[in-house]
């Protein structure tokens, strides 16, 4: 599937990971990254995007996990636009992607051209990112949950349960 040489991601628990959370503000604004040409092979979330991360002693804290939106402040953090482009992902276990924005800050984009997604028959149940108040997946597809813009080319995903997406989110571009 990839024709170029591609960076080798092996036996990880998450591979491509942005982490934030309330609190960090301006420090925590992070836009127009692309990620290319990647494979991984037993990762076990591959994609993820994470605004609920629990680090420092206040991780756990109410402001820090709560899903209601709070009001945009300095200390709220930004997530712009991020593509994925020719990713080819084997044996993935808890799910294929996870991206989770505020409700008050939704991430603005994501993009995924020219990706593959294969899970493990004998996956296991996990966590896709560290953060409160989340069930354990096992073989999810992807999971969107405020996120403004969605555009998916050529996607395949193999051997998930369930829906291959859910969440709330707008589809801009599905080809799935």
């Amino acid at each position: 599937m990839l024709r170029f040489p591609a960076v080798l991601f092996r036996e990880t628990d998450r591979g491509l990971r942005i982490k934030t959370r309330r609190g960090r503000g301006q420090d925590g604004r992070v836009e127009n990254i692309r990620f290319a040409y990647i494979r991984m092979e037993k990762v076990l979330t591959p994609l993820v995007i994470n605004c609920y991360y629990f680090c420092d002693p206040d991780g756990h804290s109410d402001y820090v996990r709560s899903k209601e939106a709070l009001p945009v402040d300095e200390k709220t953090p930004y997530l712009g636009g991020f593509a994925f482009e020719q990713i080819t992902c084997r044996e993935c276990e808890v799910a294929g992607a996870f991206f989770y924005g505020l409700p008050e800050q939704p991430i603005e984009s994501i993009s995924l051209r020219h990706c593959f997604f294969h899970f493990s028959e004998n996956a296991k149940a996990g966590y896709p990112a560290m953060m409160d108040d989340i069930p354990k997946y096992c073989k999810a597809g992807f999971i969107f949950n405020n996120v403004k813009k969605i555009e998916l080319e050529d996607v395949i995903i193999v051997g998930n349960e369930g829906e291959r997406i859910v969440g709330n989110y707008d589809f801009t571009k599905n080809n799935c």
